[in-house]
């Protein structure tokens, strides 16, 4: 069995499956975070809003679909109207599928230049 094993041919074969495996493995992650980040950060946006502004109603919203930062927050903008009409637009962080992290958060002042 050994022997059929170190052949050549089974060598090269058993490369390619494990190389074209490896590739087919990372485009599908690629793309599955790609299409499912965006879906699950909008309806984790729509959930946020319904939860944190009750007197508000919700008109609409949107994700970016890359998580620029990396750090498992995509962007989103959600836009609401209060009683009166008046309509406001938050900027939210919020969680994509493919993460352990879930729900939005208020996006981070951004400080250009800034030494830690």
């Amino acid at each position: 069995m050994l022997k059929f094993l170190l052949r050549p041919k089974v060598l090269i074969a058993g490369f390619a499956a494990f190389f074209i495996g490896g590739l087919l493995l990372t485009f599908t992650t690629g793309l599955g975070s790609y299409l499912f980040d965006r879906s699950a950060a909008e309806r984790g946006m729509h959930r946020h809003i319904e939860s944190v502004f009750t007197d508000h109603k919700f008109l609409g919203g949107a994700c970016m679909n890359v998580d620029s930062d990396g750090d498992g927050y995509v962007s989103c903008t959600a836009r609401t109207a209060n009683k009166q009409g008046i309509e406001q637009t938050h900027a939210l962080e919020c969680a994509g599928a493919m993460t352990l992290q879930n729900g939005c958060r208020s996006q981070r002042a951004q400080v250009i230049g800034r030494q830690p």
